[in-house]
């Protein structure tokens, strides 16, 4: 399977690494110059081999190097247009959360945009995925916690970023951080669940070293039965570089921690720590997410966090992002 990675200089470095861990051919890395894909595709050299070749042009390389599926690490007002450019190129996709989202735009343009990018999927039978590896993992953190998805009736996570760009701005944080937390939600809700909007409640509280954003709200389950989800988002700046972003998932109050590691070769890894204390090591949930997705192509089948899951995470993600302006 020949892959392509836009935006290979950041997080799409890690993607790169795993799809070749999958056996897939990097065949292509998109930047946003000449000069910088270049230099990232010699930092891929050292790394792992990659022999492939560099653009600034999404048509080129769509044209000349011919992926079978592609994977966008760009920001997230470049999604829509690649996304489409690729599908309808004929490859499938994997793009990274929010699967579309401009600042600029409205609820209602963004989420159009979205449900075209899964209209065409379909249309022309590609696989499209989004990048929500936390959703992907919860079936991971639930075992750990010892309860079935089914049995959660309240769900609480912390997570926080040491990241220097990340916004310090709270409805942008949320846009950021947010949709995490509602990946985990909507695997727990299940299918057919609904965001309770009513339920809704945020609270932001910007400081001079961290920004700060709570989120409570509902989902009701298809059959009836309430979900209740508590997040708390924390962008950090380097005052608190000395110590770890804290990663932590409660369900029905049994906590499992998350802390990244690296693992053989300096890959990530993944260390979950249940309510016990017992610990046990997996692949870091970004590199099961990819995993996936390259069976779901192989296999014709749809993937464990499809075009449709990404477009319902970015309704509830909007949704809530509207009440940062009216509270």
């Amino acid at each position: 399977m020949k892959i392509a990675i836009l935006g290979a200089s950041g997080i799409g470095r890690s993607h790169a690494r795993w799809f070749a861990g999958q056996g897939c051919e990097l065949v292509s890395i998109l930047g946003s110059s000449d000069e910088s894909a270049a230099r990232t595709g010699e930092v891929l050299g050292a790394d792992f081999g990659f022999a492939g070749a560099t653009y600034s042009s999404l048509t080129t390389l769509l044209h000349e190097s011919q992926p079978d599926a592609v994977c966008i690490s760009t920001p997230g007002e470049l999604h829509f247009l690649q996304s489409l450019e690729c599908l309808e190129a004929g490859a499938h996709v994997l793009c990274e959360k929010p699967l579309v989202y401009a600042p600029g735009r409205k609820i209602r343009e963004n989420l159009d945009g979205a449900k075209e990018l899964v209209r065409l999927a379909r249309k022309k039978n590609l696989v499209l995925g989004a990048q929500l590896q936390y959703g992907a993992a919860t079936p991971i953190l639930c075992k750990m916690s010892g309860m079935a998805p089914s049995e959660v009736g309240d769900f609480a996570m912390e997570l926080e970023t040491t990241n220097p760009k990340a916004s310090r701005e709270p409805r942008e944080l949320w846009i950021d951080l947010g949709p995490h937390a509602l990946s985990v939600a909507q695997f727990l809700g299940g299918e057919g669940s609904r965001l309770l909007e009513e339920s809704v409640r945020v609270l932001a509280a910007p400081g001079f070293d961290a920004t700060e954003v709570s989120v409570r709200f509902q989902l009701a389950r298809a059959d009836g039965q309430l979900v209740t989800c508590r997040t708390i988002l924390r962008a950090l700046d380097s005052t608190f570089s000395g110590r770890k972003a804290v990663r932590r998932f409660a369900f029905n109050g049994r906590v499992v921690t998350y802390q990244g590691m690296a693992g053989e070769g300096g890959q990530y890894q993944a260390q979950y720590t249940a309510p016990d204390g017992y610990t046990n090591i997996h692949p870091d949930p970004v590199a099961y997410l990819i995993g996936d997705f390259v069976r779901a192509i192989r296999q014709r089948d749809r993937p464990l966090i499809s075009g449709e899951f990404g477009l319902q995470n970015l309704e509830w993600l909007l949704k809530i992002a509207a009440k940062f302006e009216s509270e």
